[in-house]
């Protein structure tokens, strides 16, 4: 029998944020997205779902298994349209 391969936080994200579209985001775009290398325009309903349905626990994963700062996720979700700005995500 062959065991099972734990599934990674940020292939769970992105799993989660391609979820509703038919144009999907690759993990080394989203993780770009939050390290300031690619634009966040084209991807804004993707991060948007990142921001209100990820699970807290998908979301920290995601940043330390990406060395991703809490100041990185902030600048991301600032940046958002406010409709897309989750009531779930606080900024700190």
């Amino acid at each position: 029998m062959q065991k099972k391969k734990k599934i990674t936080a940020t292939r769970a994200a992105v799993i989660s944020v391609n979820t509703s579209y038919s144009k999907e985001i690759s993990a080394k775009k989203l993780v770009a997205i939050f390290k300031g290398g690619v634009p966040l325009t084209q991807w804004q309903s993707h991060v948007g779902v990142f921001f209100s349905e990820l699970p807290d626990g998908v979301i920290q994963g995601f940043m330390t298994e990406n060395n991703i700062t809490i100041d990185m996720m902030n600048n991301v979700y600032s940046a958002l349209p406010p409709v897309l700005q989750s009531k779930k995500f606080k900024a700190v």
